[in-house]
Parts: structure tokens; C-alpha cells; sequence
């Protein structure tokens, strides 16, 4: 959730930059950018909302699929996600059109290639 004075939300675990950007032009008089950052947080929530039961598993999984400090095991009563969900929430963000998670993904790729 968005407020004048800041956000709250897990989306900023994963996808930090964006939410920054989305409330710094919520500040400015830049409606096109500011649906366009809107509409990228709102896929990305969709997306995640798929795994609600557990917000820490969704920002676990994250973490892991975009190599990202924090990506380690769960502590219970939380249980690791399935190969199977891990495998759907990379898939899925990767056709987001998120750029900073597109960008992640691309020095993932660099990395492994070099």
C-alpha cells in the first residue's frame, strides 16, 4: 500500500528500486510513468499472491531465483517451497516486463556465460 508518506508492502523485498521509483513519482506531476510503475507492482503482487500463505516463502523464493543475499532456508514452522513452485515463480518473473527484475536476470545470464 502506497501512503504520502511511504509504502507498505512486502514487494519491496524483492523489487526495491521499482517501489522507490513508484513513490518518488507519486510525488511529481508524471502520471504516464507513475501508472506504468503502478501496473509493474501490481503484476509483480499478482504474481506473489500465488504463494500468500506465506509471504516469507514468495520473498525466500525470490531471493534464491534472483541470486539475491537472504536466499537461504526458511526457519520453521515455514517449510521450503516445492522445486515445482520455485520453478513457477522464476517463470513467471520472468515474463513480468519488470526491469529491475529483466536486469537481474541478464547478469545472472552474463555471469553464467562468462
Amino acid at each position: 500500500m502506497l501512503f504520502r508518506s511511504g509504502c507498505i508492502g512486502p514487494e519491496a523485498n524483492l523489487i526495491p528500486v521499482t517501489i522507490g521509483r513508484l513513490a518518488e513519482l507519486c510525488t511529481m506531476d508524471a502520471v504516464l510513468q507513475l501508472t506504468e510503475f503502478q501496473a509493474q507492482v501490481t503484476r509483480f503482487a499478482a504474481l506473489a499472491n500465488r504463494w500468500t500463505q506465506s509471504t516469507a516463502r514468495w520473498i525466500k523464493m525470490g531471493w534464491k531465483i534472483l541470486h539475491l543475499p537472504g536466499g537461504g532456508v526458511l526457519r520453521p514452522p515455514y517449510l521450503p517451497a516445492p522445486t515445482e513452485d520455485l520453478r513457477q515463480f522464476a517463470d513467471g518473473l520472468a515474463k513480468l516486463g519488470v526491469a529491475e527484475i529483466d536486469g537481474l536476470f541478464k547478469a545472472q545470464r552474463a555471469k553464467a556465460n562468462s
